[in-house]
This record gives C-alpha cells, sequence and structure tokens, in this order.
C-alpha cells in the first residue's frame, strides 16, 4: 500500500529531495487547530469530548489502536489522493486553475459537512466550506505539491490531536494509556509511511 502511493505521487508531483517532516507536525497542528475551531460553530447534542462507545468492545484499548490505524489509513489515503488529484487536474497549477477551484470548494464544503449539525445553518456551512477550501488551496500550491511525503505526518498530526484530546480526560480506566499507545503507533506509521514516500 505505501510503496503503491510512492509510485503515485512520483509520477504526478515533484518531489523535492530533502523534506523537513517538523513542517508536517506544525502543519497539522494548525489544521487540527482550524477543524476544532470550525466544528465548535455549529450546534451539537452529542458530547463535545470523550468516546464512550469504546466500551462496547471486548478489549477498549486494543479497539482504540485498531481503530485509529484504520482512520489514520483512510485519512491518509483520502488526503494523498486529493493531493494528486489536484497536481494531475491543474497540471501543477498551470492549466485549468477555475475548475480545480471548485474541486477544492467541493472538498471544502464536504469536509465542514462533516461537523454535526453543519446543515442548522447553511450560511455558516458554505462559509466554513469556503474557508477550509481557502486552506487547502494555500497549503496544497504552496507546499504539499513539492513536499507530498508530508501528508502522512500531516494527517498523523491531525489523529494524535484528536486521540489525545478524548484521552486526557480518561474518562474510563485505560483511557488515557490506550490513546498514548494508539498516538505511538499512529506516529510510527505516519514517520515510515513518510520515509518510503521521500525516496527516489
Amino acid at each position: 500500500l505505501v510503496g503503491a502511493t510512492h509510485n503515485m505521487i512520483h509520477h504526478v508531483m515533484p518531489v523535492q529531495s530533502k523534506i523537513n517532516f517538523e513542517k508536517g507536525i506544525y502543519i497539522g497542528l494548525l489544521l487540527a487547530g482550524i477543524f476544532a475551531a470550525i466544528h465548535s460553530m455549529f450546534p451539537s447534542l452529542g458530547p463535545n469530548i470523550g468516546w464512550y462507545s469504546l466500551l462496547n468492545a471486548q478489549i477498549p484499548t486494543l479497539e482504540r489502536v485498531l481503530s485509529t490505524i484504520s482512520n489514520y489509513v483512510q485519512l491518509t489515503l483520502v488526503v494523498l489522493a486529493i493531493s494528486i488529484s489536484v497536481s494531475y487536474l491543474s497540471r501543477n497549477w498551470t492549466r485549468k486553475v477555475p475548475l480545480t477551484m471548485v474541486y477544492l470548494l467541493l472538498i471544502g464544503l464536504a469536509q465542514a459537512s462533516s461537523s454535526k449539525g453543519a446543515f442548522e445553518s447553511l450560511p455558516l456551512w458554505f462559509i466554513s466550506g469556503t474557508v477550509l477550501a481557502g486552506v487547502f488551496y494555500l497549503l496544497h500550491k504552496e507546499i504539499l505539491r513539492f513536499n507530498p511525503p508530508l501528508i502522512p505526518i500531516i494527517t498523523a498530526t491531525i489523529t494524535i490531536a484528536g486521540q489525545m484530546a478524548s484521552g486526557v480526560t480518561n474518562l474510563y480506566d485505560g483511557a488515557l494509556m490506550g490513546a498514548c499507545i494508539a498516538s505511538s503507533v499512529t506516529a510510527a506509521l505516519g514517520y515510515i509511511w513518510f520515509l518510503e514516500l521521500e525516496k527516489t
């Protein structure tokens, strides 16, 4: 799977030879903050923190680790696919730029739609989606199209931030430990994926 993504990005996108992976951590933290701020603007009847659903599993810690890895891999593949699609569609921002901007707007609206209660206020949903589209545009045009190996680091940081935000409250025995283990595994996987994509 990792090797396949390596071949895809090197076929479509210009990859720099030396990439500082710390940039991916900073970008991931920035995006995690933006997502949290946008999600907090929409009304929600559910709890804002804590995941009690893990208690349905026989071994909650194992369930947390496995579900975190699964979610991380899915998120990384989606972001890689979007980045590759944008680069291919726009020929690295040399052609079909308006069509690419429409594509990014749809991605931003889709991301805004993931918030609970997003459609309770359509103007707020559209504004949030437009803001996210602008963030995605700047991020891809200025950084990711030259540094696609940063994507696994960015998505790992976002995933870890969500895990730690949930685990730090320690709502049940082992919640914090499970979040730490899941975060550690995600960080290791993200760094291995980064190294593989960085290879020429």
